[in-house]
């Protein structure tokens, strides 16, 4: 009995992974945002949010990970009158945007995906967490505005001097990581809801660091909603 039951057991796993697609393609439209030197919360200021969107694919390659590749672009923005009431920020009165372009693969972790396929008996909708982290590459625009040295205080000038003139890099290699809720509207479309930080390596998205905090390091970010087309699987029996 042990041994047939053995055998029940493969014939059903099979029959699940032949069922369940292995490649999805999708859009993404969201906000970008960010936090650094030119913002004080924790969470970036809404009204600082900018449109963001983007294209990628998964390769599921079991029930519960898949690898993803994105391609997002989106534009950061900050500015120091958002604190007219900080002496420090309406002292230095700086402002930026920067376009950003992200080339990025990484690792989903989807802990209830198997429930999707697993009976190998059909589809089952789902709401269903997950988590992803990666790593990839941005490209970058900046704009940093500063104010005209005569119009702030003699040591503010300085280190503003100091930023302006700085030699960075517009290449960025950043690790993005962040969580999602998906939402099966049919076997092969999902909508997904996610939000993902990325840590950029540098303290010069936004133009300002010896004017800053120059021991920190700037982070950005996209959220937003992402249309999935799950592929059929052409080796579904």
């Amino acid at each position: 009995m042990r041994f047939v039951y053995t055998i029940l057991s493969m014939i059903v796993l099979s029959t699940a992974a032949l069922a369940q697609p292995q490649w999805e393609v999708g859009a993404f439209i969201g906000l970008a945002n960010y936090q650094g030197d030119l913002v004080k919360e924790t969470f970036p200021l809404f009204k600082e949010g900018n449109p963001s969107f983007g294209f990628g694919g998964r390769y599921v390659y079991d029930y519960t990970w898949s690898f993803r590749g994105n391609f997002t672009i989106g534009k950061i923005t900050g500015d120091d009158i958002n604190y007219r009431s900080d002496e420090f920020r309406a002292g230095r009165n700086a402002r930026f945007e920067n376009t950003l372009a992200e080339l990025s693969v990484g690792a989903e972790w989807e802990p209830f995906g198997e429930w999707r396929y697993l009976s190998g008996m059909g589809f089952k909708k789902m709401i269903s967490p997950y988590i992803f982290a990666g790593v990839g590459f941005t490209f970058t625009g900046l704009d940093a505005q500063y104010p005209a040295p005569e119009t702030v205080s003699p040591g503010m000038a300085l280190l503003l001097a100091q930023d302006k003139n700085a030699n960075f890099s517009k290449t960025l290699i950043v690790l993005p990581v962040g969580l999602g809720v998906k939402f099966d509207l049919a076997e092969y479309w999902f909508l997904g809801l996610e939000f993902g930080m990325r840590y950029a390596f540098t303290d010069y998205l936004d133009g300002i660091s010896k004017a800053g905090n120059p021991d920190g390091s700037d982070w950005y970010q996209f959220s937003g909603f992402q249309v999935v087309h799950r592929l059929r699987n052409t080796r579904r029996r």
